[in-house]
């Protein structure tokens, strides 16, 4: 099990996820700032579906959550951040920071809110659920779940934490093969 996504440093992530932002200062060109907005949805969503595809191989499974509809929100957040970027509709627009619908899409705006929220829930629920064992409950999640939501802020305390669950993971693996190593060896 070799996950680059859960050992990389905070600092790494940081830069990672800050690239199109960051790019996005030296040009004033309207469709090239469309294409920077787009990859930072990207880049942010492709790291929680990593960390959430990591969190699952080192055995982690919160009951009552389905990785399908977590996929589903991602992809439902893509196409409206997607749509707003090629397409300038004033009665709906999304970006990784602000959310616009007016008339029908009111309701779609509604609901793309909630991927956007239930997206960064599931990979809570996840994150907390491995470092504690058990089940957690809503008060215990809320202060990852908004390091996720604040995630320039919250990536430096939230990936060192990943981390150890790595380096934690890893021990238990070693000592386990030592230990089937020297049985064999007796």
């Amino acid at each position: 099990m070799n996950d680059y996504i859960l050992r990389l440093k905070h600092w790494q992530l940081f830069c990672f996820l800050l690239v199109p932002h960051v790019a996005s200062w030296f040009t004033n060109d309207v469709d090239i700032l469309s294409i920077f907005n787009f990859l930072k949805a990207v880049f942010l969503m492709s790291w929680l579906v990593y960390l959430v595809n990591a969190m699952g191989r080192l055995g982690v499974s919160v009951h009552g959550y389905n990785f399908k509809w977590f996929l589903v929100d991602v992809f439902i957040f893509l196409a409206a951040v997607g749509y707003s970027s090629i397409i300038d509709d004033p009665m709906f627009h999304v970006t990784t920071t602000s959310f616009k619908g007016k008339n029908a899409g009111f309701l779609l705006s509604l609901y793309v809110v909630f991927a956007y929220f239930h997206v960064h829930w599931f990979i809570t629920s996840l994150l907390e659920e491995k470092e504690t064992g058990q089940l957690p409950d809503a008060t215990r999640r809320i202060g990852t779940f908004l390091l996720f939501l604040f995630w320039p802020i919250g990536i430096w305390f939230i990936q060192p934490r990943i981390n150890r669950l790595w380096e934690r993971q890893m021990r238990e693996r070693q000592a386990l093969e030592e230990a089937t190593l020297s049985s064999a060896i007796r």
